[in-house]
């Protein structure tokens, strides 16, 4: 893969020239940026819910960032699992490691979607 982030900027926009292991780094790095912007929604989420849960609190009620965590961990748990049994299902498929990223960014972006929908 070319060095310069020009260069691998324009091989993962318009693949030309690209070869599958370069198509598979491109596949990850998009991956890459979706979860480090699940990582920022889930900071969001997790500041409203320890602000709901002071009243929660004081009122001797359960709170919810407890449950949430657990939750995340789960949720992790269920979307690195359902990627990689996508793509074991391959076999010995060249575009393994290009189904692998592309189904992991697929997930990350339907649970920002969630999380975003709890918050308004």
């Amino acid at each position: 893969m070319s060095s310069s982030n020009d260069e691998i900027d324009r091989l993962c926009r318009t693949g030309e020239h690209a070869s599958t292991a370069d198509i598979a780094v491109c596949s990850q790095r998009n991956f890459e940026q979706i979860y480090a912007k699940l990582n920022s929604t889930i900071k969001t989420s997790e500041a409203e819910l320890s602000k709901g849960d002071v009243d929660l609190k004081a009122d001797n009620n359960p709170v919810a960032l407890p449950y949430f965590e657990n939750g995340q961990r789960a949720w992790v748990e269920y979307r690195d699992n359902q990627c990689y049994a996508e793509t074991y299902s391959l076999g010995e498929a060249s575009m393994r490691y290009v189904t692998f990223w592309d189904c992991m960014a697929r997930i990350t972006k339907e649970r920002i979607s969630d999380l975003q929908s709890t918050e308004d």
